[in-house]
């Protein structure tokens, strides 16, 4: 199974639709891989991409009339099962978790799964139970991965993990802030390397066929020339 061949969000959507109509329950298992990132960062997007296809393959082999297996997105999966108890649907999630584990769908590297678990009825809202076991997943990803937790998740075990998110997506921003500043610092060092091999062209100190190779746009090159012709001091 190639990880374009996964039935990704759009029919996640559409078998939810199916299954409220049909079913009395549904039940929702979203599996959070532990690890993956290292896989792509060290191994490549192709040995990502293997490992997708074997956790694929790990899972679909609990497909069955009630139970389907999607690719929600990058390393998280989702299962719909209907008309489940909670019981079964609990001991789905660790056989899910324990196959993984146990498959090795990384080789040497270890990659398990993070797992949120929700129940309810057809008549709810499907996007907040996602959500439930979305965040139910990040629970289990917070508390040591390779776990299973079951909605309703305790509040002060949610209230730990929001602050944990909080406190990532505030690293990450900044992370991305302090890349940027130093793209601009080192952009703004080029700019002033050119303005001034430029500024020399002008004033006859340097050949002015090196100005034209510089990366300045027309404006910026206008505009040093006109500062030279006033005598201003740029």
């Amino acid at each position: 199974m190639r990880v374009w061949e996964i039935p990704d969000r759009k029919a996640l959507l559409r078998a939810c639709t199916r299954l409220s109509r049909k079913a009395q329950t549904l039940g929702i298992i979203f599996i959070d891989l532990d690890g993956f990132k290292l896989v792509n960062d060290i191994k490549g997007h192709s040995a990502g991409d293997r490992c997708l296809e074997k956790v694929g393959l790990i899972l679909n082999g609990f497909a069955d009339s009630r139970t389907s297996v999607f690719r929600y997105g990058g390393d998280e999966f989702v299962a719909l099962v209907a008309n489940c108890t909670a019981k079964r649907l609990n001991v789905l999630a660790e056989s899910m978790r324990k196959a993984i584990e146990s498959g090795r769908p990384a080789g040497r590297f270890r990659v398990t799964a993070s797992i949120g678990v929700v129940l309810g009825t057809t008549r709810r809202s499907f996007r907040h139970m996602l959500d439930m076991a979305d965040w139910a997943a990040y629970v289990s990803k917070c508390n040591g991965k390779n776990r299973v937790t079951v909605c309703p998740i305790p509040p002060d075990l949610l209230k730990k993990a929001r602050e944990r998110r909080i406190e990532e997506n505030f690293t990450a921003r900044n992370r991305r802030l302090l890349l940027r500043a130093r793209e601009l610092s080192e952009a703004a060092r080029q700019i002033c390397f050119h303005v001034e091999l430029l500024y020399g062209a002008w004033s006859g100190l340097a050949e002015l066929d090196i100005a034209r190779e510089t990366l300045l746009s027309p404006s910026t090159e206008l505009w040093v020339k006109s500062s030279i012709l006033r005598g201003v001091d740029i």
